[in-house]
């Protein structure tokens, strides 16, 4: 069986005339596992070799995350994706497509932790995408998220994506996450959901976004290749 390289996502900024389900629906004919963040943007994941195949460049993992060799443009290792080799019809949907922060690579990743009792333990260290009424308001809102104690990073104007610790997203947010192999999700009148809540955050903070949600963990079973 070929190597097909480690699980990577992307997030996809859609044009404003784009509609985000068939962008969707177009992203997975190329083999792609779609999820809907927001209007107009979605998280793509797949394969190593399915990302150089599908956007004709090289991937590299540098110490701040995955990077595209852009042959064309400076700089020439970039997060940003070509989009010039998708056909003109998905293209002219895109506005940009980058790859996410640095971190472990999965729905859910493990650091390791030690308990009183001087036992390892695994810390499940989960992320976020964070949507934004006001781009202008990007850098105010990171800093707002960082000084809660998460790592962010700025995927574009108006779009952050959060990492951290289930304690970090539980304490910022006021409420208790299940992870599992479904991801994170919360429990809202008797239903799990990906999206949090904006009650708990800091009235500045919370003016600022207009939507928070987990991300949905690929499903990367056979056929789907």
């Amino acid at each position: 069986m070929a190597d097909l390289g480690i699980l990577i996502s992307a997030v996809v900024l859609l044009a404003a005339d784009a509609v985000t389900d068939d962008a969707a629906a177009a992203f997975k004919d190329l083999g792609f596992e779609p999820d809907i963040v927001a209007e107009r943007t979605l998280l793509i994941s797949g394969s190593e070799v399915l990302f150089e195949s599908r956007f004709d460049t090289d991937i590299f993992m540098s110490e701040d995350g995955l990077r595209s060799l852009n042959k064309d443009a400076s700089p020439l290792l970039a997060r940003s994706l070509p989009v010039d080799a998708l056909a003109p019809e998905l293209r002219r949907r895109v506005m940009a497509i980058e790859f996410e922060a640095s971190r472990d690579f999965g729905p859910v990743s493990f650091d390791q932790a030690t308990t009183s009792s001087g036992q390892e333990a695994a810390m499940p260290t989960i992320s976020a995408a964070v949507i934004l009424k006001n781009p202008t308001d990007t850098q105010t809102a990171a800093d707002g998220f960082g000084q809660l104690g998460f790592e962010v990073a700025t995927i574009s104007d108006g779009v952050l994506l959060l990492t951290g610790e289930v304690p970090v997203f539980e304490k910022g947010f006021g409420t208790d996450l299940t992870v599992d192999e479904a991801g994170a999700q919360r429990n809202l009148d008797g239903e799990m959901t990906r999206s949090l809540p904006m009650e708990s955050l800091p009235t500045s903070l919370r003016d600022m976004v207009s939507e928070a949600e987990f991300e949905a963990p690929p499903d990367f079973g056979p056929g789907n290749f």
